[in-house]
């Protein structure tokens, strides 16, 4: 197992700012994805932490020792990208075989036949990489990197060019396969599913800072930022108001005062913002003691559940209803809003558009 440290690390191309004072750490045995928009720092990071790129400032460390200076193939690292990269003139056997052999490892067969074994590669290890599917080939990739003795996988969007299937079922094999070997695994992505699923610990970057870093569970329940109930889903609706009643918290929306929970402390006046998803609306035919009227607009079925937009106060909200809950509700009606779950935000300083902002 490998610990991997971060410590203020700065990257800039001109005057664009790739990352900027970054500092993580990753422990042994963990296995952590890294979520962000494009260009908010992520393939940079796995860069820098691989030694591909240098850092203008800040230090990297694996198992405590600096990594200033020390090349890639020093680092005892494992490498796996979306483009799979493999020698298409060898059979599967021999490219797993391929690092363990140059580096003359003793046993490496056996090592290599419980790789392919767990992989489910056996019927297939005199197969070329041609006459593999993509997921096939990306578990030989897979298998290559830890069969050359890395303790530590960097994967940058390794499942991004398999079809969703394929992707959802090598995603599990994949963190079976760390923990079962003992490995430590910094996972670049774009889905927030796949992050979701198999995290231990998810690091969301912006503009290249650290916006959270926190469990899944943490980043979807406890979101540190607007732009992160945003983020993490997609989609999150937004009403400005202010803070009418402290205990309990009460905000007052203009045209009407819902309460809500909140850890955050409040005083009476603050200018807030009431963030919450889709998924945590209920929608009703008569009012209740915290209910918000709206205007149904469109009402799309999308299998599980349906995606009903509305408007309140000249606010678009969209709200999902479980698909047994919503028969009901029609368009160009007039319906009452329960928010079940909020996060409350005091107003940002520039702007809440800004604020939410992906780049």
């Amino acid at each position: 197992m490998s610990t991997v440290e971060v410590v203020d690390v700065s990257k800039r191309y001109g005057n664009i700012i790739a990352l900027d004072r970054v500092s993580l750490r990753v422990e042994k045995g963990e296995y952590v994805c890294v979520l962000g928009p494009s260009g908010s720092g992520k393939s940079t990071l796995l860069k820098v932490i691989a030694g591909i790129v240098e850092p203008d400032e800040g230090e990297v460390y694996i198992n405590g020792k600096p990594m200033k200076g020390v090349p890639l193939r020093r680092r005892n690292i494992g490498i796996v990208m979306q483009d799979i990269l493999l020698f298409p003139h060898m059979s599967v056997w021999d490219n797993i075989t391929y690092g363990p052999l140059v580096k003359a490892a003793p046993d490496y067969e056996e090592v290599c036949e419980e790789l392919v074994l767990t992989m489910g590669l056996k019927l297939r290890r005199r197969a070329l990489p041609s006459e593999l599917s993509r997921g096939a080939q990306q578990k030989v990739a897979i298998a290559r990197a830890v069969a050359a003795g890395a303790r530590l996988l960097l994967l940058d969007e390794p499942l991004g060019s398999i079809d969703q299937r394929a992707a959802k079922a090598l995603r599990v094999e994949l963190r079976e396969l760390v923990k079962e070997l003992g490995l430590t695994a910094i996972h670049v992505t774009h889905n927030q599913e796949e992050a979701l699923s198999i995290a231990d610990k998810i690091v969301i970057l912006r503009k290249g800072r650290i916006e959270q870093i926190g469990s899944p569970r943490e980043i979807y329940e406890n979101p540190a930022s607007l732009f992160i109930v945003r983020f993490i889903g997609g989609e999150a609706n937004f009403l400005e108001g202010v803070v009418s009643h402290t205990n309990p918290l009460e905000v007052d929306l203009g045209f009407a005062k819902v309460r809500v929970q909140s850890p955050r402390n409040f005083s009476r006046g603050d200018r807030v913002v009431l963030a919450f998803r889709p998924e945590h609306v209920v929608l009703r035919e008569t009012p209740g003691e915290n209910s918000i009227e709206v205007s149904v607009g469109e009402v799309s079925f999308v299998g599980k559940y349906f995606r009903v937009f509305a408007e309140v106060d000249g606010v678009d909200l969209v709200v999902k209803v479980p698909r047994r809950e919503g028969m009901w509700i029609k368009e160009k009606s007039r319906v009452y809003l329960d928010i079940s779950k909020a996060f409350v935000f005091k107003y940002p300083i520039e702007g809440l558009e800004a604020a939410i902002a992906y780049e």
